[in-house]
């Protein structure tokens, strides 16, 4: 009698375990959720205000033609775990940037969208998303030239002071970085003011280089996605004898 007892318990399990595993195909249908090659998620609903935005734009001043790196990593809010999440539209949605000459369409690498792009002439990206038939803007902050150059102090033989371009730098994180390849010198500052004095030269001596990098974050909740976090970066690398 027990083991006519426990088949019969375990028989009546099966509609319990039927009923679960319905359940959560059910689930997983509405969410329509898959995974790409690398772990990237692919997601049904890509309208921005379930995406989580964030940006890295670099930019080499330096450079005969000046081009931007950009990269855009999405994440859904609509996947839990893992939160955050990497999210390949492939290709139903689509990232570009304009210049005002063409479109420069972002790809995606496996982690983030990347794409080399350029500024108008107003030091604008002009970057949008878009998905199922609409098109929404992404905020990008504008990328100034720096300017840079160096000069003595007036006062001190060991020390620089390094003058750049204001425009565009408020909130901005500034430092330099000097090298004759063997030592090395630096400063920082977050203020805005033009110039930065006191960099200390005294152990550098011969052929190097002095690097200005202007570092300026963005984040927003309200620009139509569930959120933007941007870091725009640009550099200037200027080469130079010291104490010559």
């Amino acid at each position: 009698m027990n083991s006519v007892r426990i088949i019969r318990s375990k028989l009546a399990t099966l509609p319990v375990l039927s009923t679960l595993v319905l359940i959560g195909l059910l689930l997983s249908s509405c969410i329509d959720l898959s995974q790409s090659a690398g772990g990237a998620l692919t997601v049904s609903n890509t309208s921005p205000s379930t995406l989580t935005v964030t940006i890295t734009i670099s930019e080499d001043q330096s450079l005969l033609h000046e081009t931007s790196q950009a990269r855009m990593h999405f994440s859904s809010s609509e996947i839990t775990n893992p939160n955050p999440n990497t999210i390949d539209f492939q290709g139903k949605s689509k990232i570009y940037c304009n210049d005002n000459t063409k479109k420069t369409y972002l790809n995606f690498d496996g982690t983030d969208y990347v794409g080399t792009v350029k500024t108008d002439s107003n030091d604008q990206y002009n970057c949008a998303y878009s998905w199922n038939g609409g098109i929404i803007g992404i905020p990008t902050l504008p990328q100034t030239q720096l300017q840079a150059n160096i000069q003595p102090d007036q006062t001190h033989s060991t020390l620089v002071t390094i003058n750049y371009n204001t425009a565009g730098g408020d909130g901005c994180d500034f430092r330099v970085d000097a090298t004759d390849g063997t030592h090395s010198a630096s400063i920082d500052s977050k203020k805005n003011t033009g110039s930065m004095s006191g960099l200390n030269i005294s152990t550098l001596s011969g052929p190097g280089s002095w690097v200005l990098t202007r570092t300026c974050k963005f984040s927003s909740s309200n620009a139509g996605f569930a959120s933007i976090d941007e870091t725009v970066i640009a550099t200037s690398t200027n080469y130079i004898t010291w104490n010559a």
